[in-house]
């Protein structure tokens, strides 16, 4: 029976560690993005910010992509040979374990930088797990409550938000509202991407009743509708259909939310980061798996438990192959002609088969080739073939005309 199969919808290139381990759990992986990500087509905004972040009491990084992003633009304007220098004074604040990975990467973090996450991204991007207990939250509604929320914190006080393009605004909102003054610029893109044919052509497979089971891993909201949206231009009213019946994997309830929104009825709800999509996807993958395959039998198995074969007889054994010119296996015997062996056996007349002659061809008459026409004799050993006199007028006795080289008389 076929493996279950986990579509991941992540950004191309993004999703190498999580393809990785569902490969290990079991799992075969379809890789469909449903985003994609490319730099902002105006970065003055973010080199401008950046250039002077000493001005900023929080820098806020919404996702791994604006860390990505931000910070190569940030070497670009320090005019950095290596990695850029952030400023050990200015704290960072990001949503998630992956953002906190990322700036670990990049050499931001504790105990020389100040890095602000929700409960729990510290301790799922160092260890690699979650404790026992209820899941963590990792959203900008997370990121608030570890923020100083007291009266009058961020009076007066800057803070920047790097982005991509659309998304929420709630955190800024927030900020705002405490009295902070917010600038929100973009690191990055976002876009709809367009599937090849082959992968249209492994979703239509994955639609089908003899398929094996099929599951989505949508990572966010903008991933749901954008698989809408291609599904209505690229699948048929049925298909359509039939994909909505799929069952869908969700890390947040808003994403959750929205795919119920957009008529997806199966979704499973699953713990933030890598490790809780990673349980979700096995818990659904053994519940959609089917019986255990039988042991291969190995060279050491087999041997124990073959059984013994019995020796050939001698007219099973291959025999030698017959002499091309008998009909015999010995090839010292001389062939003998069939109509032969026939009449020795008195079944037959001896009959000797003749050679076949093709009919005589008839004989094609000659040409004559006498009278032989030839040249009139020369007048003149010296004179050209060119100059020769008609026959015709030599026969008749025509005198030749002049030759008006010759000069005419005066008289």
């Amino acid at each position: 029976m076929p493996r279950p199969t986990v579509v991941v919808t992540r950004p191309a290139g993004q999703s190498r560690q999580l393809t990785e381990a569902l490969h290990a759990a079991g799992l075969d992986v379809l890789g469909f993005p449903l985003l994609a990500i490319g730099p902002a087509a105006d970065d003055t905004a973010l080199r401008t910010a950046l250039g002077r972040l000493a001005d900023y009491a929080l820098v806020v990084f919404v996702s791994p992509n604006a860390v990505s992003f931000a910070l190569d633009a940030l070497a670009q304007v320090q005019e950095a040979a290596g990695a850029a220098q952030w400023p050990a004074h200015v704290p960072v604040a990001v949503v998630g374990p992956s953002s906190v990975a990322a700036l670990a990467e990049r050499g931001i973090a504790p105990p020389t930088h100040r890095v602000i996450a929700p409960a729990g991204a510290q301790v799922d991007a160092n260890a690699g797990g979650d404790g026992p207990g209820e899941a963590p939250r990792f959203d900008s509604e997370a990121l608030w409550s570890e923020l100083d929320t007291t009266p009058g914190a961020f009076s007066g006080r800057r803070v920047l938000i790097i982005r991509g393009n659309g998304g929420r605004d709630w955190l800024g909102d927030r900020l705002r509202e405490a009295g902070a003054t917010v600038d929100a610029v973009e690191a990055y893109t976002r876009t709809l991407p367009e599937p090849t044919g082959m992968q249209w052509q492994a979703v239509r497979a994955s639609l089908t009743p003899e398929a094996p089971p099929y599951a989505w891993l949508l990572t966010s909201s903008e991933a749901v509708r954008n698989l809408d949206a291609l599904a209505r231009l690229h699948l048929s009213p049925q298909e359509h259909e039939r994909l909505k019946q799929v069952q869908c994997i969700a890390p947040h309830a808003r994403i959750a939310a929205q795919a119920q929104a957009l008529g997806f009825a199966h979704v499973l709800p699953a713990a933030p980061g890598d490790t809780g999509l990673l349980a979700a996807c096995t818990q659904w993958g053994n519940a959609h798996a089917g019986p255990a395959a039988p042991p291969v039998a190995t060279a050491a198995t087999a041997a124990t438990v073959a059984t013994p074969v019995p020796l050939r007889r001698m007219r099973e054994l291959p025999r030698r192959p017959r002499h091309w010119a008998s009909r015999t296996s010995c090839p010292r015997r001389p062939a003998i002609p069939d109509c032969w062996r026939r009449a020795r056996s008195g079944a037959t007349p001896m009959r000797v088969p003749r050679r076949r002659r093709l009919p005589r061809q008839p004989r094609q008459p000659r040409q004559p080739q006498w009278p032989r026409r030839r040249p009139p004799p020369l007048q003149c050993p010296s004179q050209h073939r060119s100059q020769r006199p008609c026959r015709r007028r030599v026969q008749r006795n025509q005198p030749d005309l002049p030759d008006p080289r010759q000069r005419r008389s005066n008289a």
